[in-house]
């Protein structure tokens, strides 16, 4: 929608074809319906990629506050919920409203409940085949996302216009996507409902942040986000806020009669604590050192049984796409076919929670349309 308005500003013919019934049904469902529609400390270290400095020219030329400075030319406001993080006041459908009116302003022939369905290129152009006839063209811009969350109307249309003309696809796997796991001595499905602050990491990488129990697993923010780096080994720590040695210092003299279910309630949830004491409650004061030792192994570098990823319903983002060595980091147009481009989330360039994700459309298609202007 982006990119499609920003050309026909510039006074090009365009057409737009969405599969969907209406455009916009990521925007719509983003933020818990508000839309997180950047986020202000977008940097390219936030994206994994099959190339960490393929994002820098786009993300460089077009910033969050180059967004937002068009975002508020529409007349919306936002809010900060979290540091950098962006959202609609007004809701996820005021924006996406907006962006239908623009694009009507702008004269943009929008074709919805439309599947594209090949496309081939001509010696005047491209001949896109679609459920609504064919459509000659210039030049063709794939913006048609991922694989997550079907019930949006996700189609692999990009990935194979991307192969039709002689690009790779890299690898897809679920991104943003919760964790499932079999239950162990500290995960129940009765658990489900349960948050905390934790740290996850996943191999090298980790993350500090709200993680949620749920009756299937781990998710939230900070299960999302480690989600990006599987697979590699998997460990929690439920007791970010404590170092080695902090959780029993002190505890035994305080009260000989503290036990150690009570001492885990001053830092965990009361359902989470009975848990993981169900089979074991002494006082603290009966604890040897090795087997305080133990307990804060399993509380500080807890991994869990059974871990694997959810599938695409859940996820927010596809991992992979179109293989970024055959595409201009500058431009987004393809190096085998000239004036054919790819943006957003079907290039293997993928974001953190939080309106990053968002803000790669943006700066993708503002990359083709000062292409296309010769700017």
């Amino acid at each position: 929608m982006f990119c499609a308005l920003q050309a026909a500003q510039y006074g090009f013919d365009v057409v737009l074809l969405e599969k969907n019934k209406e455009v916009g049904k990521k925007i719509l469902v983003s933020g818990g319906g508000r839309c997180n529609f950047t986020n202000l400390n977008t940097t390219p270290d936030d994206f994994r990629s099959g190339n960490p400095h393929f994002p820098i020219s786009a993300l460089s030329r077009f910033s969050p506050r180059d967004f937002l400075d068009w975002f508020e030319d529409l007349g919306l406001h936002w809010e900060e919920k979290a540091p950098g993080q962006l959202f609609c006041r007004e809701g996820a459908r005021a924006l996406q409203r907006c962006f239908v009116q623009r694009l009507e302003e702008a004269s943009v022939e929008l074709i919805t409940q439309c599947d594209v369905t090949g496309i081939e290129a001509r010696d005047d152009g491209f001949l896109v085949k679609s459920s609504h006839g064919d459509h000659l063209s210039a030049r063709v811009v794939v913006a048609s996302g991922g694989l997550s969350w079907p019930a949006l109307g996700v189609s692999d249309i990009g990935y194979q216009i991307a192969r039709k003309f002689q690009h790779q696809v890299t690898p897809l796997v679920p991104g943003l996507v919760p964790i499932l796991l079999d239950e162990d001595e500290t995960w129940r499905p009765e658990l489900s409902g349960i948050s905390l602050e934790a740290e996850v990491s996943i191999g090298a990488q980790s993350y500090r942040g709200d993680l949620l129990f749920t009756h299937r697993g781990i998710s939230g923010p900070v299960v999302l986000n480690a989600s990006n780096h599987w697979p590699g080994p998997l460990s929690i720590d439920l007791l970010p806020s404590l170092g080695s040695g902090e959780l029993f210092e002190g505890a035994g003299t305080r009260s000989p009669k503290l036990r150690l279910r009570n001492l885990l309630q001053e830092h965990l949830p009361r359902r989470l604590a009975e848990q993981l004491t169900a089979a074991e409650n002494p006082p603290i004061a009966q604890l040897s050192k090795s087997r305080r030792r133990e307990w804060e192994e399993r509380l500080k570098g807890w991994k869990p049984e059974g871990a694997r990823l959810g599938g695409y319903n859940k996820a927010e983002v596809t991992l992979g796409g179109v293989e970024l060595g055959e595409v201009s980091s500058k431009t987004l147009e393809s190096n085998h076919q000239p004036k054919l481009y790819f943006i957003g989330e079907v290039l293997d360039v993928t974001g953190q929670l939080g309106g990053y994700n968002f803000q790669w459309a943006w700066a993708s298609a503002h990359a083709v349309t000062q292409h296309i202007l010769g700017a």
